[in-house]
């Protein structure tokens, strides 16, 4: 049994299983299993193809890259081994989060803070209105209109989410103070 717990996690039906021993005076809340550590085997690879860069590339896409080891080709073949941290609720693909949960509002932040940081960024440039419209509908939407094609935002998230657009069509500038009017 303790060759199986130290070789976890496992791999069944394309989900990880992480095998954890309890003793009888531990407390469950005290383990961590929002985080894993395991070893990713690419088989059939080139030995051009078997590097770092290549090994960060695969790791950051599952989870956080933190080591690698290119294994003799003789004894096994075109393999490379790459150690990786895979968080629960961090694991993204193309972007959007992998697992969404029950509380969405905590998952959905990152939209709001990524179309921020693109207003950000072009809020120290001086822009005309129609600048700014352009920038909004141009980038700021285009991002905000990708995850909304695969998720449903929250009514709270969009509110948000208008609101910071709002304040850069409008003010040209976060910090300044001025009303914009609704109609």
């Amino acid at each position: 049994m303790q060759k199986i717990i130290n070789l976890s996690p496992w791999n069944f039906d394309k989900r990880i299983i992480i095998l954890v021993e309890l003793k009888s005076d531990d407390n469950l809340e005290e383990f961590d299993l929002s985080t894993s550590l395991f070893w990713v085997q690419e088989s059939d690879l080139p030995r051009a193809s078997r590097s770092e860069a290549v090994a960060q590339t695969i790791g950051n896409s599952i989870g956080t890259f933190l080591t690698w080891d290119d294994i003799d080709e003789i004894m096994y073949g075109k393999v490379m081994r790459i150690r990786v941290q895979a968080m629960e609720n961090s694991m993204t693909y193309l972007g959007l989060p992998t697992i969404v949960g029950r509380s969405t509002t905590f998952v959905f932040q990152f939209v709001k803070e990524r179309g921020w940081k693109k207003l950000k960024g072009w809020k120290e440039k001086f822009l005309s209105q129609a600048g700014r419209e352009t920038l909004i509908k141009a980038v700021v939407q285009a991002i905000l209109s990708y995850f909304m094609s695969c998720f449903k935002l929250l009514a709270s998230v969009c509110n948000q989410i208008e609101a910071l657009i709002a304040k850069v069509f409008w003010r040209g500038n976060v910090d300044e103070k001025k009303i914009h009017w609704i109609r």
